[in-house]
């Protein structure tokens, strides 16, 4: 097993190198998949990825004896591997009829993923029980790497965006932003953010169904803010019912938001 392991990570690694060699790219995506797969399988996910994203560069590395799938994807970070993983699975689930086990990492150009982190990740992978039954794992890496927290405002204003944004990157956010609901519920679901920000009043979804979305959805794990200019005791409640972590009132004091938002992300 050891030495299989071995030839296996060797594989992986020029993989990675062959990804980024000549190639402007600052980070390469690791997602690894347990099972017996037939080729005509793995053809007809790279046609689905591909349909959904034309612009994806993706390798696939299939190690028969090991019962391993490699996809390797040059330029993507962690937040679009683990959006990738959630289109696999559904589609090999269904193949299987049963739970597909997925481990998913992402490593900046510039260091490539030794031996001993693809053999943790392999690790993570085959160790069972049923945590890994129902989730999607995420190797975090090395601790240099950790990302910067990742918030998304979802407001149809444009003014709270060029208010709120420079403030927020300054202060070393990643900030995205969303000027409907259908499409902050899409963001949600391919940046896995820290803390969502949002109004209620907002065009195709409202404020409540993002929040319900984000709630029902079970691989996310975001704070939320709702920063609204709706002020009856009505909102802010059902807000709060429906798992809203916080209510701020526009007009808003951008001191007291930032000092809001640090409490949430450390609690």
């Amino acid at each position: 097993m050891q030495r299989q392991t071995s030839e296996w990570a060797g594989r992986i690694l020029s993989g990675v190198r062959r990804a980024m060699l000549g190639s402007s790219s600052t980070s390469c995506g690791i997602l690894l998949v347990e099972g017996d797969w037939k080729d005509s399988v793995l053809r007809a996910l790279e046609t689905r990825l591909l349909a959904e994203d034309p612009q994806l560069k993706v390798q696939f590395l299939y190690d028969r004896d090991l019962g391993i799938l490699t996809l390797l994807l040059e330029g993507e970070k962690l937040a679009k591997t683990h959006f990738v993983s959630l289109q696999a699975k559904p589609f090999l689930q269904q193949i299987r009829k049963r739970n597909v086990r997925m481990a998913v990492s992402a490593f900046p150009g510039y260091a490539s993923p030794t031996e001993q982190e693809l053999w943790r990740m392999l690790q993570m992978l085959l160790a069972g029980g049923d945590a890994a039954e129902k989730d999607i794992m995420i190797y975090a890496g090395r601790k240099m790497e950790k990302k910067a927290p990742t918030i998304l405002i979802i407001d149809v204003d444009e003014t709270v965006p060029q208010f709120l944004n420079p403030r927020l990157e300054l202060q070393g956010y990643d900030v995205h932003n969303a000027c409907d609901g259908l499409e902050g519920i899409r963001l949600c679901s391919e940046l896995l953010p820290d803390v969502v920000i949002t109004e209620l009043s907002l065009p195709v979804y409202d404020g409540y169904q993002v929040i319900r979305s984000i709630r029902k959805n079970n691989e996310l794990d975001s704070r939320i803010m709702v920063l609204s200019d709706r002020r009856l005791e009505h909102d802010i409640r059902l807000c709060f019912q429906l798992g809203a972590d916080d209510f701020i009132r526009k007009p808003y004091s951008p001191v007291e938001l930032e000092a809001r938002l640090k409490r949430l992300l450390s609690s």
